[in-house]
């Protein structure tokens, strides 16, 4: 299967090779949306075809950001109306050309297209997330209509935990062990602004910054890594190494540790 948008993403493949190891962001805005007119981007058509799990991003009572569970298309066209963010997660099982996006991507970054999630969200107008960041790197295709991107630069070099100041969620421990307190506020002098307009791409490095706004009803699709990052990596290939010895299996009692450090 080939379209312009593929060809698009696969002009842009040198780009995002280049920028992944510079870890830096990229921004291309169309100018045209002609490669859109053959998709289905109802939004009923796309609830009513989807099997994976459906999320809706939801501010409660404190004004926290937080997200749960969707049970049903119902509720989630209902609760999209009423100006909540949903997101439509596993969508390239039911479109096709989003299947193929996450195997060239795939391939541009030499692993499996299944260590990319993709994600299409949709909003009705002046609706949007809050700062926030997310661990893997993110490229982001808009779809429908137009969307206001808020991005910056994270004092934090590789996060391996999501954040968002908004979140009812305190920082995760593993985050404290090599971050400040000032590193959770976001940079609001270095913050950059850019409308996706259908067809434009953005690709956020692992750990930036962003809040989105829609400038109308929007639905876009997300196709995010999950590669781990090294350290998971290696203390995983370590694992595998160590659990073959059967001193290794021993439970961890002080005098297993005593005899395993200090043999006679």
């Amino acid at each position: 299967m080939t379209s312009p948008l593929l060809k698009q993403i696969t002009s842009s493949a040198k780009e995002l090779e280049r920028i992944f190891f510079e870890n830096a962001p990229f921004v291309h805005i169309s100018d045209t949306a002609a490669f859109l007119e053959h998709l289905s981007l109802d939004i009923d058509h796309l609830l009513q075809n989807h099997n994976g799990e459906i999320y809706l991003h939801e501010i409660d009572e404190l004004e926290k950001y937080f997200s749960r569970s969707c049970n049903s298309s119902i509720e989630a066209k209902n609760a999209y109306l009423l100006g909540t963010p949903i997101a439509l997660k596993g969508i390239q099982e039911s479109l096709i050309f989003a299947r193929v996006l996450q195997e060239e991507i795939g391939q541009i970054y030499q692993v499996s297209a299944d260590l990319f999630e993709c994600v299409l969200f949709a909003e009705v107008q002046d609706i949007g997330l809050p700062f926030h960041w997310d661990v893997g790197e993110v490229i982001v295709i808009q779809l429908k209509g137009s969307k206001l991107w808020s991005i910056a630069p994270n004092k934090i070099a590789y996060p391996t935990k999501p954040f968002a100041p908004s979140s009812s969620q305190l920082p995760l421990p593993e985050l404290n062990l090599y971050t400040t307190p000032e590193s959770f506020c976001v940079p609001v002098d270095e913050v950059e602004q850019f409308v996706l307009t259908p067809g434009s791409l953005l690709y956020l490095p692992r750990g930036y910054w962003h809040k989105t706004l829609s400038v109308d009803a929007s639905i876009s699709l997300t196709i995010a890594s999950i590669v781990p990052p090294l350290v998971d990596f290696f203390s995983d290939r370590i694992r595998e190494h160590l659990i073959r010895l059967e001193k290794w299996r021993q439970p961890a009692y002080p005098a297993t540790l005593s005899r395993l450090l200090n043999p006679e």
